[in-house]
């Protein structure tokens, strides 16, 4: 008896679970795509600036073959996400899908194809804080900026087929992400060609949402990290740049970018804001995601 009611309830749940994931647009193929996904590739890179084991997600287009060199697009998570955030993650919650997007423009042809790395960069905004890696309240100090253009980027570009020049490399994130794609893609304009803040954490006042007060202290200067900031200086060498957020995403936030993109603006930046209807969730990022690969590559674009 205790058996045939412990089937039936083990049969309820799992039947309650089959709905949600239809209701959320799930099938068959996408629920196994969930757990298994032939061409990302899950590793760890060991960091020697941070001392310790970063896990990075690396997506290669259908068809990858080290006779084609291809280009790069390197996407930071947002704060409390991972490297699972810009793909599938799990069941779909925190997640925006961009290996299936992937998949589909390229073989409609409407993207070319590229390499996808996503790695964790805990809450860390991608900029470098301290010699020594720490937690301190709900951030991370460390050499992070370090990890990502001084290891994993040298690690793709050994390990993998890609164009090992600006031209063929791009940066975008989202949230906290997007203000460390746009820090990054400033503070080292020989890196990056193409970058996107997406829904991009930038504040006029440190002390919105969550604050960023640490980032400028201990000599740190918010000149030299914000991008709101370094955009008032930054070299014009012909990087492209993408701004979107939600109509409804923070009031703080969507004031950062307008003014961000005023600055880039009035410095003949070439850049694109754009405002669509949604918050600050994934359920707008993953709407979203066509826009952004078409932004980072475009098939009638030809690579220098």
């Amino acid at each position: 008896m205790y058996k045939k009611v412990s089937k039936s309830i083990i049969s309820v749940i799992s039947l309650l679970l089959l709905v949600v994931l239809v209701m959320n647009g799930f099938n068959f193929g996408a629920i196994i795509c969930e757990f298994y996904h032939p061409r990302i590739i899950e590793t760890e890179i060991y960091s020697n600036s941070l001392m310790k084991n970063q896990n990075v997600n690396i997506y290669l287009p259908h068809g990858y073959n080290e006779a084609q060199k291809y280009p790069v697009l390197y996407l930071l998570h947002g704060k409390d996400g991972n490297e699972n955030s810009w793909f599938n993650g799990f069941f779909g919650i925190s997640a925006a899908h961009i290996d299936r997007t992937a998949d589909r423009l390229i073989k409609e042809q409407k993207i070319k194809p590229m390499i996808i790395v996503s790695p964790m960069i805990d809450n860390s905004y991608g900029v470098n804080t301290s010699s020594t890696n720490k937690k301190v309240g709900d951030h991370n100090e460390g050499l992070y900026e370090d990890f990502i253009v001084k290891e994993l980027i040298p690690y793709v570009d050994s390990n993998y087929s890609t164009i090992q020049s600006r031209d063929g490399r791009y940066v975008g994130g989202l949230s906290m992400g997007g203000f460390s794609a746009l820090y990054l893609a400033f503070a080292h304009p020989d890196l990056f060609s193409k970058v996107g803040g997406h829904s991009a954490a930038l504040r006029l006042d440190v002390n919105a949402g969550s604050g960023i007060g640490w980032l400028f202290q201990n000599g740190r200067d918010r000149e030299n990290i914000d991008p709101v900031y370094l955009a008032d200086h930054v070299v014009n060498n012909g990087l492209s740049v993408y701004l979107d957020h939600g109509d409804m995403d923070h009031s703080w936030l969507i004031e950062g970018n307008k003014t961000l993109f005023t600055m880039l603006t009035a410095n003949k930046m070439n850049v694109q804001y754009v405002i669509q209807p949604g918050g600050h969730d994934y359920k707008y990022w993953s709407r979203q995601i066509a826009q952004y690969l078409m932004f980072y590559s475009d098939p009638m674009e030809k690579e220098k």
